[in-house]
This record gives structure tokens, C-alpha cells and sequence, in this order.
């Protein structure tokens, strides 16, 4: 999925009913800096379940870390400090 933080823009997946997270989550970042309190809807379905087994790139920037944890509660991938 794409991300563009200076223009505060990603890709979002609509799915019609519910969503079942797996695999290898892809990121690519098209332009500007990721902060440590930016957010990305990057997910709009009926319903959540599942997890991620990996985020690529694994950080997005040095002392940074991406936090997937509520990905199944708000369906947003966000930053946190690493």
C-alpha cells in the first residue's frame, strides 16, 4: 500500500463484508517525512479479524516503529517511538 504523508494521503483496501488480516503487509512511502504521531487508514470493512505476521519495510524510519495492534479495532496502521 502507498503512503504519502506530506500530502496526508494513502491507500485505503474497501473490502464489502469482513476483512481477514494475514500475511505480509507491504509499505511504500511515495514522499515526505513519517512522524512519530502520524496515522494511516489503510482498511474500510464490515469486520476485522486476523493479524499480520510482518510490515514491510519493518520501521519506517530510524527510532520508529510501526504499531499494528488496534489494526483489527480501528483499522488503522499508525507510528509509535521504537
Amino acid at each position: 500500500m502507498k503512503l504519502k504523508p506530506t500530502a496526508e494521503t494513502n491507500d485505503v483496501l474497501q473490502a464489502g463484508g469482513g476483512l481477514n488480516f494475514g500475511g505480509t503487509l507491504a509499505l511504500t512511502n511515495l514522499g515526505g517525512a513519517v512522524g512519530a504521531n502520524d496515522s494511516f487508514k489503510l482498511f474500510n470493512a464490515g469486520g476485522y479479524s486476523g493479524a499480520l505476521g510482518n510490515v514491510s519495510p519493518v520501521i519506517p524510519v530510524v527510532n520508529l516503529a510501526w504499531d499494528i495492534n488496534t489494526l483489527a479495532l480501528m483499522a488503522h496502521s499508525g507510528l509509535s517511538r521504537g
